[in-house]
């Protein structure tokens, strides 16, 4: 009926919609691989060290040494988690399979390697980094998506979004011994980007429950006992300090910072700005910090790049006539 309609980044959604009187309106598909940039920058947004820039870059996750970075990098449909040696200069790629896999987490020491698939009907796999073993299969994910977003610090559970819909996505984790899958936040609207403190203690997530994405925080495991904003004017991609005395976050393209402190009640400091990031990324862009925490690794996109073609919209009257509808 109608070839070339753009869909969503998980092939979840299809751009397209027609009106009461038969006009077909809907998004051409679109080169998404555009020129991206993996940068060094300090905390107040100075650029240290350019790693990468090529198209296709989606995805980044920074070993636990900083030594290495697991990314994703997309090929036309297909997408597959790449390894990068930025000190000796190598690449090695770590997955080969002709369907997507992304979101790269690293384990705590740094030999593991879990992704998101949809070989076999999708869900989260693991393999060794240095990819000496087959991937394994962690998760089912059915109907919806499994999306990864790190281990536990024991490095015993992978915590990820269960994703149904844009609007319907809970907090799961898996027991690597067992395959056990239990959830660990579970309501009515979106629950995403989970990040436990480096104790273990505490996880901070993002939920749109209000209307918009803010950032909030809960005690880990026993997340029913308590919960507090963290965020003050919309919050996105929570991230933990190593020494677990700091939450980042990005909030409206600008990476933020607060102060924490645990307790009974924990206290947060003021959010305050670090830098701009020049995401668009609707969950927030995709940042890691060094061991130390003096530098921020970040992805985003190459302003001006002329590779990747812009969205646009397209119209057909009469739509439904032509195609033989009444």
């Amino acid at each position: 009926m109608l070839d070339g309609v753009e869909r969503s980044a998980l092939n979840a959604f299809v751009h397209f919609a027609v009106s009461d009187d038969g006009s077909l309106f809907y998004v051409p598909w679109r080169r998404r691989a555009g020129l991206m940039r993996l940068v060094w920058l300090d905390r107040q947004g100075r650029e240290l060290e350019t790693v990468r820039e090529a198209p296709g870059l989606t995805r980044v996750s920074l070993a636990p040494d900083g030594t290495r970075i697991a990314v994703a990098i997309a090929d036309g449909d297909d997408r597959d988690v790449w390894i990068l040696d930025p000190a000796r200069g190598t690449t090695a790629r770590l997955t080969f399979d002709p369907v997507p896999d992304s979101q790269p987490v690293w384990s705590p020491d740094g030999t593991l390697i879990a992704f998101r698939s949809d070989r076999d009907g999708g869900g989260v796999f693991v393999r060794r980094a240095d990819g000496a073993s087959d991937a394994e299969r962690l998760t089912q994910a059915g109907p919806g998506y499994h999306i990864p977003y790190g281990f536990t610090p024991d490095g015993s559970h992978v915590l990820f979004t269960d994703f149904r819909d844009y609007a319907d996505q809970d907090v799961m984790r898996v027991d690597l011994a067992s395959r056990t899958v239990e959830p660990v936040l579970a309501a009515p609207f979106a629950e995403v980007h989970p990040a436990l403190s480096p104790d273990g203690r505490w996880l901070a997530y993002e939920s749109d429950e209000t209307g918009r994405f803010e950032v909030y925080l809960r005690p880990y495991p026993d997340v029913s006992r308590a919960r507090w904003r963290v965020s003050v004017d919309g919050g996105q991609s929570p991230a933990w300090g190593p020494g677990g005395d700091e939450l980042l976050f990005s909030s409206g393209g600008v990476l933020m910072r607060t102060s924490f402190a645990a307790g009974v009640t924990p206290r947060f400091g003021r959010p305050e700005v670090l830098f701009a990031t020049g995401s668009t990324e609707r969950l927030g862009p995709q940042f890691a910090l060094s061991p130390d925490g003096l530098r921020i690794l970040l992805l985003a996109p190459v302003p001006g790049d002329p590779i990747a073609d812009r969205p646009e919209v397209r119209v057909v009257q009469g739509w439904s006539r032509a195609a033989g509808g009444s």
